[in-house]
């Protein structure tokens, strides 16, 4: 049973209200069978119906706003309104979201990349254009340490080997992707050597050419010659 007590113009429900909340009845004494002469009791359960149930309902709610922390209320209220606001953004956010993943499934991995550029640079019938973008697309993967290991297994290092000997500038694109690979990689300069040991007497020849199309890889190779091991 709910009952409804009105004392000094201040309305609760007494329903252990007392025991859980001391602090609201201080001053007012105890509710018990002995005071509750002092009360206007009210049995909201039987109440309804009867326009008192209404009035009784309406005055514990005027005391509930009364007695809160207003600043609290507020607060609480615009955290509610953002977590609804967020929830109904992703709702509407969702197939763009989608979306987007589907096209990050559909982009080739850089394993991909590389075996495509490998393939390129393989072909007979690639034309001197088309093997230096791939060499250099060849250069920027495989400037991972993941990548540079990988570089080996592909069965690129004829084709690079080929492209360093023909010289101009497609010498230049292969010189920087076997400088790249070698030095990210100590098992990859060993692979090199050891596939291809005439791979570091054409970098030194590159590092002696004064053509603009050696630069950078030149130099790469004598430190790496100069250390004793290919170690960049």
């Amino acid at each position: 049973m709910l009952v409804l007590l009105t004392y000094s113009r201040k309305s609760f429900a007494a329903d252990g209200i007392q025991e859980a909340y001391p602090s609201a009845f201080h001053g007012l004494g105890t509710v018990n069978e002995s005071s509750t002469a002092s009360w206007d009791v009210t049995d909201l359960s039987q109440a309804r119906g009867s326009g008192k149930a209404d009035n009784s309902l309406e005055a514990l709610l005027h005391w509930a706003i009364e007695h809160s922390d207003h600043g609290e209320l507020a607060d609480q209220a615009e955290v509610a309104r953002k977590v609804a606001y967020d929830r109904r953004d992703a709702a509407l956010r969702q197939p763009e979201i989608q979306q987007i993943f589907e096209q990050l499934r559909q982009q080739p991995s850089e394993a991909q990349l590389m075996k495509e550029a490998a393939a390129f640079l393989a072909a007979p019938n690639s034309t001197e254009d088309e093997k230096i973008t791939a060499a250099e697309a060849l250069e920027a993967l495989v400037e991972p340490l993941d990548n540079a290991q990988d570089l080996v297994g592909l069965g690129v290092l004829p084709a690079l080997l080929s492209m360093l000997r023909a010289g101009g500038q497609q010498g230049s694109a292969a010189a920087k992707v076997l400088a790249m690979a070698a030095a990210n990689a100590a098992s990859i300069q060993t692979a090199i050597l050891e596939g291809e040991p005439s791979i570091m007497h054409a970098l030194l020849q590159c590092k002696d050419s004064e053509a603009d199309a050696c630069a950078g890889a030149g130099p790469l190779a004598a430190r790496c010659a100069s250390s004793g091991v290919l170690q960049c």
